[in-house]
């Protein structure tokens, strides 16, 4: 440890800083960086070591004192020196400056963890090392009790590992998955902001990207080839709906189905393209053939929604007005299937009116429940 002498000079400029860091790990670093040895050394030998980085480092005054300007240059070298020595494929450090090279190296360093490359020796490992560098956050962050439990257990499951398609659905998107959480650090670093970055933006970048993850993973082919896997996957996060998870849980769901049945509607479009005629009559048959199920599978996944809607598991006016604003955009391909959708949109409806009934009946019960139902429920008077 440095001396009562030295620890005043070492401060003179920055108190704050270094009360901030913890008074010995700030003065073991800049002794480690000075090379400054342990207890004995007099204030003029701390001073000659600071001159001597100062002459390494110009435009500096050669003053012996760590001012302000010798400051930023010591903690920049600080920041940057250790990550280099203990590890080369390391990050820089999240709260480092964004320049060209450091952004690279934080995307390599990305990549290189993201399942499918040679760092990740586990499909969840990139989760536990996201967490060790922005956090750690703990148990419950996301980083661990989501990304992480829901990468275990959807790459541990028999049921999809025995599937073909869908074992290829969990890798395809466990990697997409991975890859928009990357991005979404990398733009935070180049913003200058990743050192601040809470768990709860972190958790909210990262499920506003799951439903796109899921679909350009091929969670359409699964509906459209294998729909009886669908209840296996959509029961695996089943918890996600009754936490603290459950309105980012419930907003994925259905942009992802929504996602699913416009993927499905485009296929067929692109299936009834042309005249069936234009090839051989074989052909022709199995591309009908191939449009009835697609179609039937379609009936089915909006049949699913229905029932959602029926139980209560959907059971927020704000989740019921997604479903029926999304289905209202979508076009469907004919009058079974556009029935089918206009049904789950007047249950929709029907349901609305019916929390927005039992929530008056508690307000006018209990009167300060109305400030309560609007945070918990907004635009609920409306029906």
């Amino acid at each position: 440890m440095l001396t009562e002498p030295q620890l005043r000079h070492a401060v003179r400029a920055n108190p704050g800083q270094a009360r901030a860091l913890g008074w010995d790990k700030w003065l073991a670093e800049i002794g480690a960086l000075l090379g400054e040895p342990s207890a004995g050394a007099g204030e003029a030998r701390l001073a000659h070591k600071v001159e001597r980085f100062q002459s390494g480092h110009p435009p500096l005054a050669k003053d012996g004192v760590i001012g302000s300007g010798t400051w930023l240059v010591l903690k920049k070298a600080i920041d940057d020196k250790p990550a280099r020595i203990s590890n080369p494929n390391a990050p820089p450090p999240k709260d480092s400056k964004p320049t060209p090279d450091r952004v690279k190296a934080l995307s390599d360093w990305l990549l290189a963890i993201t399942e499918g490359h040679p760092r990740s020796t586990n499909p969840w490992t990139y989760y536990e090392e996201i967490d060790k560098y922005l956090g750690p956050f703990g148990d419950t962050g996301y980083p661990i009790a989501y990304g992480k439990k829901y990468c275990v257990l959807f790459n541990t499951n028999d049921t999809l590992s025995r599937d073909a398609r869908a074992k290829a659905w969990v890798h395809r998107t466990t990697i997409l998955l991975q890859t928009y959480l990357s991005q979404y650090i990398v733009e935070r670093y180049q913003k200058g902001t990743l050192a601040s970055v809470a768990e709860k933006a972190l958790r909210e970048a990262a499920f506003a990207s799951h439903p796109l993850a899921y679909t350009r993973g091929g969670l359409t082919l699964i509906v459209m080839q294998s729909p009886g896997l669908m209840s296996m996957i959509s029961s695996i996060p089943a918890a996600e709906f009754s936490n603290e998870n459950a309105d980012s849980s419930m907003a994925q769901y259905v942009e992802t189905r929504n996602l699913v049945i416009k993927e499905v509607i485009g296929t067929l479009a692109a299936g009834m393209a042309g005249p069936a005629h234009t090839g051989a009559l074989t052909r022709a048959a199995d591309k009908d053939r191939l449009e009835f199920q697609r179609r039937i599978q379609l009936g089915e996944y909006l049949t699913d929604l229905k029932k959602g809607i029926d139980s209560g598991r959907i059971e927020r006016i704000a989740w019921l007005d997604r479903v029926t604003k999304q289905l209202d955009g979508i076009e469907f391909p004919d009058a079974a299937l556009k029935k089918l959708a206009g049904d789950i949109v007047t249950a929709a409806d029907a349901r609305k009116k019916a929390l927005a009934a039992s929530y008056r009946q508690e307000v006018k019960l209990v009167p300060a429940l109305q400030a309560q139902y609007d945070a918990y429920d907004p635009g609920w008077s409306r029906w």
